[in-house]
């Protein structure tokens, strides 16, 4: 790579870090995908999916950094320059800066628009890093996507019965469970303790009202949030578009868009196994505002008093 090629990549990487970054995040199978394909119709944004830019890159850089400077900076400087080196030890901004030139770059390899105000990425295991990419992008705006687990659990071992087959419901249940209230409670702590970097919006709310919850969306991101963006942005990211003309309903289960609807769980998750989610999730399911019990229904969450201390997405009668 010559100076000039050099410059260009930099010149551009600074370019796309310079703009807004936002960061999307939840439960896997809790729309997450729908919700990313949603702003990515809209004019002013671009965002990708799946950078997984904490979980994994920026782990094995921290590692290495660890390494490097125990193994290589600390033994040499003992051995050889008798506690003196040349060089000093790879600090937090250090790290931090790598992380962020490198995401910069892969996000502006990734296709965005040449005038996209805001940039993002959807990575369900962001969640467990909000802290950490805060720590990197501390102006970022986050949005976590959630769901009722009882219809997540559906839905991931469907995804699972479609990839790998011979799949036991009955196994899913308890660990996703202890995973839906891991990433459920991890969002709400880091929206009570980061105020207004945070939206939750659940995905029944965008299901019964989708220009209502869209909208609050685009106004938390500081985009356009017009009638007509916002439409847009629903036909382009619709159930029936995504699927290829299915209605929500009408299931396919060799598609990622299998169904699109609410309340799935109640045709396929037996009263012992509702017992083991509710031993384990009752009392999340209860602090979004979900019904429990065997015969419960699951209509779009109406209040949530947990998010008075972050800007929350609620579904009204």
């Amino acid at each position: 790579m010559n100076t000039s090629e050099f410059a260009a990549i930099q010149n551009k990487t600074l370019e796309v870090l310079g703009r807004k970054l936002f960061f999307i995040s939840g439960v896997p199978k809790s729309g997450t995908t729908w919700m990313q394909k949603a702003l990515d119709a809209h004019p002013q944004i671009s965002c990708a999916g799946e950078g997984h830019f904490f979980d994994i890159l920026a782990d094995l850089i921290g590692r290495s950094i660890n390494i490097y400077n125990k193994d290589q900076l600390t033994l040499v400087a003992r051995e050889v320059y008798e506690g003196k080196p040349y060089y000093p030890n790879v600090t937090d901004n250090d790290f931090h800066f790598l992380v962020a030139t490198f995401i910069g770059l892969m996000l502006a390899k990734s296709g965005i628009k040449e005038n996209a105000q805001h940039i993002g990425d959807k990575t369900p295991a962001n969640t467990l890093m909000l802290g950490k990419i805060r720590s990197v992008f501390p102006e970022a705006k986050f949005i976590y996507v959630y769901r009722d687990g009882r219809d997540v659990a559906v839905s991931t071992y469907m995804h699972g019965q479609r990839n790998r087959g011979n799949q036991n419901l009955s196994k899913y249940i308890e660990p996703i469970a202890e995973k839906w209230v891991q990433y459920n409670r991890a969002a709400i702590e880091f929206g009570r303790k980061h105020k207004n970097a945070l939206l939750m919006v659940s995905y029944e709310a965008m299901i019964e009202d989708f220009a209502k919850s869209f909208s609050d969306v685009l106004r938390f991101l500081g985009a356009d949030d017009s009638m007509a963006a916002v439409e847009y942005c629903r036909a382009s990211s619709s159930f029936e578009w995504l699927s290829g003309g299915r209605k929500p309903g009408e299931e396919d289960s060799f598609s990622f868009y299998r169904k699109g609807v609410v309340g799935d769980w109640k045709d396929y998750i037996s009263a012992n196994d509702l017992k083991s989610f509710n031993r384990i999730g009752g009392e999340m399911l209860e602090e979004l505002g979900y019904e429990t019990g065997e015969n419960a229904a699951t209509p779009p969450p109406l209040i949530l008093p947990i998010h008075t201390d972050c800007f929350s997405v609620e579904s009204r009668p």
